[in-house]
């Protein structure tokens, strides 16, 4: 089966569940099963995908069709200029958290000096 062709029915199933990033996720999973950049994913619509790839991908979007995080199934999260491993045990870094830490650099700063 063809990459495009999975990618397509991967953004399909997510776009029914309402997941408002259907497409860049269905992308993002499949560079997770390949082990290649999303670059990759997006150039090489022709590539051929190996059945238990397929399996996998379809997998981790059946997930991800339920609302499961994508810092869950990529097991990744960035976050303070970082990349932190991440999955189900642990709470997922927001990006207003580093806005917190941000501020509270300042009034340490403001206050040492």
């Amino acid at each position: 089966m063809k990459l495009s062709e999975v990618i397509t029915k991967g953004a399909n199933i997510l776009k029914k569940k309402n997941i408002p990033t259907f497409s860049l996720d269905s992308e993002i999973l499949m560079s997770q099963i390949l082990q290649k950049k999303k670059e990759f994913v997006i150039i090489n619509q022709s590539f051929q995908i190996k059945k238990k790839d397929y399996l996998r991908y379809i997998s981790l979007i059946k997930k991800r069709s339920l609302h499961t995080p994508m810092a869950y199934l990529t097991k990744s999260k960035d976050f303070w200029k970082n990349e932190f491993y991440v999955d189900k045990r642990v709470l997922i870094p927001r990006p207003d958290t580093e806005v917190v830490i941000e501020e509270i650099l300042c009034i340490l700063k403001k206050k040492n000096k």
